[in-house]
């Protein structure tokens, strides 16, 4: 099963390279990397999971008293868990997947370890899907608020940019030039990251987005391996960096 990032490069033309012992020791290396990144997004969801069942422990075992609700809401708040969990799963999410497309591209790994990374951030993708729906499904009442109402319509909206902007080109043109396609699908997540730093009022996603903006631009000049990495360090500075800050307050 493909990533998101195999169905959209889908065609390059770009056929998987033969295995070549002087790599050898270049791809175990990346590989030991990606399995280190992963190694640690692992530790740190357990800590946070672990950081939950804490909160859960703290406010059934606290008494706290009915006339003084102020001093119970800053007694609970950094035992809480906070939504910017989202950030931080995500950011590094799409940063190993589209980094592990890059390498695939720039370094000479054998058929097999191509197909063990892509089902590994397939497993990984999807895996970020199933909890990303289990967190929000306990968080309803959010969803329903005037700010959970509008990053859904920011995000769905963007999604929908995409769509139309592969299907204009397959009617217009009648073929899809990846290059400008992926950039043009960076300044729409751009855009949305934007959108969502100014939403949460949150500086440093808002100025993530427009850093984002930035390096959609520059990789109009580049190919499209080299877009993959500037798209890595997009949401590196966009939704990872953002959203430890973001979580280390609460």
């Amino acid at each position: 099963m493909p990533s998101m990032i195999d169905v959209r490069l889908m065609g390059d033309g770009l056929a998987p390279n033969m295995y070549n012992k002087r790599f050898k020791n270049k791809e175990l290396g990346s590989c030991y990397s990606g399995v280190i990144f992963y190694l640690y997004l692992s530790r740190f969801f357990w800590h946070t999971y672990i950081q939950k069942m804490k909160a859960k422990e703290f406010n059934s075992e606290v008494d706290f008293p009915e006339n003084n609700q102020h001093k119970r809401k800053n007694s609970v708040i950094p035992y809480q868990f906070h939504e910017s969990i989202l950030l931080v799963l995500w950011g590094w999410l799409l940063f190993l997947d589209y980094f592990r497309f890059y390498l695939s591209k720039e370094m000479m790994f054998s058929y097999d370890l191509r197909k063990m990374l892509a089902a590994l951030c397939t497993v990984v993708v999807v895996s970020g899907i199933i909890y990303t729906i289990y967190f929000l499904s306990k968080r309803l009442e959010k969803l329903k608020t005037e700010l959970g109402k509008s990053l859904l319509c920011v995000w769905f909206s963007a999604f929908l940019c995409m769509v139309m902007v592969h299907l204009i080109q397959q009617n217009s043109i009648h073929k899809v030039v990846f290059e400008l396609q992926h950039c043009l699908f960076m300044l729409i997540t751009a855009i949305a990251i934007v959108l969502t730093g100014r939403l949460i009022h949150n500086r440093p996603v808002l100025y993530g987005g427009i850093f984002f903006a930035v390096l959609a631009f520059a990789a109009s000049y580049l190919v499209l391996k080299d877009q993959l990495l500037l798209e890595a360090i997009g949401w590196l500075c966009a939704f990872v960096i953002p959203g430890h800050i973001l979580y280390s307050k609460h």
